[in-house]
């Protein structure tokens, strides 16, 4: 009767340390960080392009701003292959520029304040992600009216061509000053980079411009569905027709 009152007590014991070494599904579970969601980085006033860069800059001392506004549906969508969520589900953005040009050069900071960011939360330790469970941003006027994110300081420079030749040549390099939280999707909480090479041309009425570069992006390695992983090489080309207005 001892020994097995013995048996028991230690077989207990032993069940009790197990359980006690091993968490439970929900402590298992990690809470994600967030990163800046955003992917519209609008050229400087004066650019000519939504995104790209005309490289007309010329003459002496000038400047100009310029009021963006962009709206992106599901940009972060995440999923595990059984699992969907639209952690940002709705996302829109102002962005304040502001430039100073002299001869080839143009000198810029760009501000963006979030008009609107909401999401999806997952639900409960059955409801995550990957192992990951997410909480969804809440921004918008009547609640943060002023919240701004990464501010963007930038310098471009035409290295060859005239304003209105064929072809020209230019560089660009931006500089991402972290700012923000990154619970709201709107930072990545580190500095971060851009370098391009530019060009453009004018041909009668038609008009290009592209780019090629990188984005050095420090944020790497996190398991996190969704999450960044890494630099990204930048690559874009647009053209059109340009269309005089009056006399001149």
């Amino acid at each position: 009767m001892p020994s097995s009152r013995a048996h028991g007590a230690l077989a207990f014991a032993i069940f009790v340390l197990a359980t006690g070494l091993l968490p439970s599904r929900a402590e298992a579970q990690q809470q994600a960080q967030g990163f800046a969601v955003e992917r519209f980085y609008p050229s400087a006033p004066g650019g000519g392009w939504f995104v790209m860069d005309d490289l007309t800059l010329h003459g002496g001392l000038g400047g100009g701003m310029a009021l963006t506004t962009g709206y992106a549906m599901k940009p972060l969508r995440v999923t595990d292959g059984v699992r969907h969520l639209a952690v940002v589900s709705d996302q829109a953005v102002t962005d304040f520029g502001f430039a100073v040009t002299y001869d080839r050069w143009r000198l810029y900071l760009n501000l963006d304040a979030p008009l609107l960011t909401q999401g999806q939360n997952t639900q409960g330790p059955n409801g995550a992600v990957g192992g990951y469970q997410f909480t969804a941003p809440s921004l918008g006027l009547g609640t943060s009216p002023d919240t701004l994110s990464d501010a963007r300081v930038g310098i471009d420079a035409r290295l060859f061509g005239g304003p209105r030749s064929p072809f020209r040549l230019g560089a660009s390099a931006q500089l991402f000053v972290p700012n923000g939280n990154r619970s709201d999707y709107d930072t990545d909480g580190t500095w971060r980079s851009m370098l391009r090479g530019l060009v453009a041309g004018d041909m009668g009425l038609f008009t290009y411009a592209g780019q090629i570069g990188v984005h050095i992006r420090p944020l790497d390695g996190s398991p996190t569905p969704g999450s960044p992983r890494g630099s990204e090489l930048l690559f874009g080309l647009a053209g059109g027709a340009r269309f005089p207005l009056g006399r001149g």
